[in-house]
């Protein structure tokens, strides 16, 4: 199916587009698919869209079990150089089983790649998912979101990545899990965000990296959990943040580190926990903090650490508890702080000491509380 200047199809009651060698569909100035009852497009060896202005798939409706099915049993390349719109008002999957060549499912876009759904989202893919943007890539979901994969998911953004999620948002990967980001990276959720990864999770940002979340927050890693910033990490809750890992957690920042939360901020690792900033890491919550590692927690600063929390502060540490930092460490709490390790305790300072006189007075502190075996 090509046309020269305008390509259209629409269907009322069910529109199928099957594919046993090879398909491909071209169109050069605009390709409209329209369904308003059901929309499936199978292919058993390989699909291609190629659109060099416009590609848009609405779908309005659909009785069935799946409103917009996208399925491909090799490959499934979606490409769009001017602007790529998937919208969905009742339930968007794209599925892909298995690819011979080098990716599986993959969806490009030079300008701009919007995938909206107002009901369900779901992309899944069993052997390889990467979804890049060159310009402006741009995921919405108003009621569910989720992205699964089952061996590698990179998301690749060059200029700017929005994840946008209004009341759960799902990234679940159980191999690797690579969001990169050269520009802008910016996941937000108003309701739930939870990022979960069963062997590597990685989360890299060459400008700026934002992740905020103004209910719920979940980032949890079995085995390896890096986030890396080259310029600017900011996170913040409003309601709930919680980072937990069971193997390793590593929190890189080289310029700026920011983490907020105004409910309740926890910070779990089972094995080792690692906080390191160059220039400033600052970690704020107003409403609780907790840092917890059952094995080691350092907490590594060359210029400037600071920790605030404006109602409880708690780090706790069940084997070994090591901050240090070479220019400047401030820990206030202006209602409860309280440091806690059953096996060592050691906070070094190489330069100079900055601890504010309220939290060394007792006096100015409801509660100052430090177990440790040793007696520091």
């Amino acid at each position: 199916m090509s046309a020269l200047r305008y390509f259209d199809v629409r269907s009322y009651d069910c529109l199928t587009i099957r594919s046993c060698d090879c398909r491909t569909i071209r169109s050069y100035d605009c390709l409209t698919i329209r369904s308003y009852d059901c929309f499936t497009i199978r292919s058993y060896d390989c699909l291609t869209i190629r659109s060099y202005d416009c590609l848009t798939m609405r779908s309005y409706d659909c009785r069935s079990y799946e409103c917009l099915t996208m399925s491909s049993n090799d490959c499934l390349t979606i490409r769009s150089c001017d602007c790529l719109t998937i919208r969905s008002y009742d339930c968007l999957t794209m599925r892909s089983y298995d690819c011979r060549s080098y990716e599986c499912l993959t969806m490009s876009s030079n300008d701009c790649l919007t995938i909206r759904s107002c009901d369900c989202l779901t992309i899944r893919s069993y052997d390889c998912l990467t979804i890049r943007s060159y310009d402006c890539l741009t995921i919405r979901s108003y009621d569910c979101l989720t992205i699964r994969s089952y061996d590698c998911l990179t998301i690749r953004s060059y200029d700017w990545l929005t994840i946008r999620s209004y009341d759960c948002l799902t990234m679940t990967s159980c191999d690797c899990l690579t969001i990169r980001s050269y520009d802008w990276l910016t996941i937000s959720s108003w309701d739930c965000l939870t990022i979960r990864s069963y062997g590597c999770l990685t989360i890299r940002s060459y400008d700026c990296l934002t992740i905020r979340s103004y209910d719920c927050l979940t980032i949890r890693s079995y085995d390896w959990l890096t986030i890396r910033s080259y310029d600017c990490l900011t996170m913040r809750s409003c309601d709930c943040l919680t980072i937990r890992s069971y193997d390793w957690l590593t929190i890189s920042s080289w310029d700026y580190l920011t983490i907020r939360s105004y409910g309740c901020l926890t910070i779990r690792s089972h094995d080792c926990l690692t906080i390191r900033s160059y220039d400033c890491l600052t970690i704020r919550s107003y409403d609780w903090l907790t840092i917890r590692s059952y094995d080691c927690l350092t907490m590594r600063s060359c210029d400037c650490l600071t920790i605030r929390s404006y109602d409880w502060l708690t780090i706790s540490s069940w084997d070994c508890l090591t901050i240090r930092s070479y220019d400047c460490l401030t820990m206030r709490s202006h209602d409860c702080l309280t440091i806690r390790s059953y096996d060592c305790l050691t906070i070094r300072l190489l330069y100079q000491e900055c601890l504010p006189r309220d939290i060394l007075h007792l006096g100015r502190v409801n509660s100052l509380q430090s177990q440790d075996s040793s007696g520091t």
